[in-house]
């Protein structure tokens, strides 16, 4: 009996070990000080304030990438067949909590099955190709400062006017399918169909996307469409298309893209925004950041202009330290911020989330932030 538990043991230890193998605990630590100007004393997450508080110095999270920690897996089903899963979590390393008071898994949760000659299905909550390309075309690299993911506009908009107020329609799906492709001689496309499981109408709070990649040599080039119905008024869609590019000079990498969100229930008035960078390597480990957004509301005929920059030292692969700064210049009708609201000023109320970076209506703002990006 002793023998047989003994056995059971070592069976059940060595299959576990076997499944570990291709299980990967993951994450992002960043953190660091920053000085935020023009704060809106009212502002909250997501909604225009009208009195500047004057400007913020503290702590603040991800101002090079967004702090978070994940669990993925693959397993080798054999003849070229692999099953995959991602979980992933976002925090905040300035409180330690959880950035999302309902959501545990609020970057990614999906699991799929990858074929290497025909390419990969992914069931779950995942990243839009939007999302993704301007992440990646983006000098600032998706992070938290000055980048195409946190430039927002947070005027008000009119009645159902859908959410046409930033750089991107949706970031991430819930009820997802998404099917990419293999690589085909550089090129990669991608399609995603999110369910709205509403009973009697299939359109409401669904969404589609579709996106495609090509890289030859130096040169990298994207396109995104998006779609996503709204739940109410009709279940009209907002929608986005991107154009984007990125070439290795070798002495620098240049990324350009233009976007525009439009809804139909604003009879297709757009928000677009374009973006030019550049990353400069002036040493092994360091390396100098540019870029300049333009952004052009037409609801409102308000217009910004954002000009970021910085310096990165890699210490090594997996740490480095960051010294970044941007400017947004609003005009008079103008409320869009340079950073990403739900990662600066937390709230020191009994959640802890990120809120109220936005800028009153008129104000420009600036952000400066010295941090530390660690991976693991």
């Amino acid at each position: 009996m002793k023998k047989s538990l003994l056995a059971v043991a070592v069976l059940s230890a060595v299959s576990f070990g076997a499944y570990a193998d291709g299980v990967t605990l993951y994450g992002v630590v960043d953190a660091g000080v920053a000085v935020v100007s023009n704060v809106s004393s009212t502002a909250a997450a997501g909604t225009t304030g009208t009195t500047n508080a004057g400007s913020v110095t503290g702590m603040q999270n991800g101002g090079m990438q967004t702090p978070r920690w994940g669990i993925k897996g693959v397993e080798d089903l054999g003849d070229g067949m692999s099953a995959k899963f991602v979980l992933e979590n976002e925090f905040l390393v300035s409180n330690g909590i959880s950035n999302s008071s309902t959501t545990f898994f609020k970057r990614a949760s999906w699991v799929g099955l990858e074929q290497k000659e025909l390419g990969e299905i992914r069931l779950g909550h995942q990243n839009s190709a939007m999302y993704d390309y301007l992440g990646k075309y983006d000098a600032m690299q998706g992070g938290n400062i000055g980048g195409n993911l946190s430039t927002k506009d947070y005027t008000v908009a009119t009645s159902n006017s859908g959410n046409v107020f930033k750089g991107f329609a949706v970031d991430r799906y819930d009820n997802a399918v998404e099917v990419l492709s293999s690589d085909m001689n550089g090129l990669k496309l991608r399609a995603a169909y999110a369910f709205g499981n509403t009973a009697g109408n299939n359109n409401q709070s669904s969404a589609y996307d579709i996106g495609g990649e090509f890289q030859k040599g130096n040169l990298q080039v994207g396109a995104a469409y998006q779609a996503a119905y709204a739940s109410a008024s009709g279940y009209k869609a907002t929608t986005n298309f991107g154009l984007f590019a990125l070439y290795d000079f070798g002495v620098a990498k240049v990324n350009a893209s233009h976007t525009s969100v439009k809804g139909e229930l604003t009879g297709g008035i757009r928000y677009e925004m374009n973006t030019v960078g550049v990353r400069v390597p002036v040493a092994s480990k360091t390396t100098l950041i540019g870029q300049f957004i333009y952004t052009n509301n037409e609801q409102i005929t308000a217009t910004s202009h954002t000009v970021s920059g910085g310096i990165q030292y890699d210490f090594s692969k997996r740490t480095a330290v960051y010294l970044l700064g941007s400017q947004t210049s609003n005009d008079a009708a103008g409320a869009v911020s340079t950073l990403n609201d739900s990662k600066f000023i937390v709230a020191t109320g009994s959640s802890g989330l990120g809120k109220g970076a936005a800028p009153a209506v008129g104000a420009s703002q600036s952000a400066f932030m010295l941090g530390i990006n660690h991976k693991f």
